[in-house]
């Protein structure tokens, strides 16, 4: 099992800086990949039309239909 290892204020995606005061902190999320724990900064975050396709694609996927 790997551990996930914390990395504080960095974006778990693109290792950017979501600290206060970097222009990041208002609208990062928390998040964890299978190796680092920390959060998601607003430029890596999947969009609303993403997220929408997504959604479809697993229910489709669930019930058998496509």
């Amino acid at each position: 099992m790997t551990e996930v290892i914390d990395i504080g204020n960095l974006c778990t995606h693109c290792h950017n800086d979501t600290s206060f005061g970097s222009g990041r902190f208002v609208n990062r999320i928390p998040s964890e990949t299978e190796t680092e724990s920390g959060y998601m900064c607003p430029e890596c975050q999947p969009s609303e039309d993403e997220i929408d396709s997504n959604y479809e694609q697993a229910l489709a996927d669930s019930t058998g239909s496509k």
